[in-house]
């Protein structure tokens, strides 16, 4: 069976779909073989991207920053030579902020992220005297405080001569390493998620009395990834975000399979030899 057919099918033909019921084989083959072609696609952009950005970080902070000093002492925050409160914005091509790093170490009461900047659709980093606080542009919000934190110091010379490092052939060696980790926890994840709900689909069959076994229903969920996969990766890239768009797409291909009202029709069987 070529790949481009069960792709192709796996997207607009549910008769297909419902006769692959017993293929198990070959939907294991075909469903690692396209989430990795995936994966591949969704984190290419790793391989440009991670030296970019830490190079223009490198750059920013040689021609921004002045000679600072950073120690960390009994669990609290010290930077000197440094005005505060200090802002560093991290430009992205486009102009846009793709990093904004606030540094106030000296304030009696501690700032949050939340009055530095009330939109959670900007990557914030809040430097204080006890803690640095990381908000994604997502709205996650970590924590990582000093007094956990063994006592050192750190100069703008070391920060730029650890991201010029870090920029060179280290840098291209990061994006493989981390596309590789993706596709390995991407897709143990959809599997996970594949088998629980081929579970809850199984489930309503038995009610509904219908004749599957939750392991075809799970074979045929190998084949129907495909639409809400690449949906998902289309979505990515477009910078859109659209809650549970993943399960609703790949519930209804089940459910439109398992319970449609048409017949299967068998495309691969041979047709034997005429008789003579």
């Amino acid at each position: 069976m070529s790949f481009f057919v069960a792709w192709y099918r796996s997207i607009v033909d549910l008769r297909w779909l419902r006769t692959q019921r017993k293929e198990t084989n070959k939907a294991w083959m075909y469903a690692i073989f396209f989430l990795l072609v995936m994966g591949v696609v969704r984190d290419s952009y790793l391989l440009w991207g991670i030296p970019s950005f830490i190079h223009e970080a490198r750059t920013g902070i040689a021609q921004s920053l002045p000679n600072f000093r950073a120690e960390i002492k009994n669990g609290e925050l010290i930077v000197t030579d440094l005005p505060q409160p200090y802002t560093y914005r991290l430009p992205t091509e486009d102009g846009d902020v793709a990093l904004k790093v606030v540094v106030d170490t000296l304030s009696t009461s501690t700032p949050a992220i939340s009055d530095i900047t009330p939109s959670d659709e900007e990557t914030v980093v809040l430097i204080t005297k006890t803690a640095m606080t990381i908000r994604s542009d997502g709205g996650r919000t970590q924590t990582q405080e000093w007094r956990t934190m063994p006592d050192g110091t750190l100069t703008k010379e070391q920060v730029t001569n650890f991201l010029q490092y870090w920029a060179g052939r280290i840098g291209y060696f990061i994006a493989p390493v981390l596309i590789v980790l993706f596709f390995i926890f991407g897709t143990l994840g959809k599997l996970i998620y594949l088998a629980l709900l081929s579970l809850v689909v199984w489930l309503v069959t038995l009610f509904a009395k219908r004749d599957w076994k939750y392991k075809e229903i799970f074979t045929v969920g190998l084949f129907a990834l495909t639409a809400p996969t690449m949906l998902q990766i289309l979505l990515f890239w477009s910078g859109l975000h659209i809650p549970f768009v993943y399960s609703v797409v790949l519930a209804a291909y089940l459910f439109a399979v398992v319970f449609g009202r048409f017949e299967a029709t068998e495309v691969y069987k041979e047709t034997p030899p005429p008789v003579v």
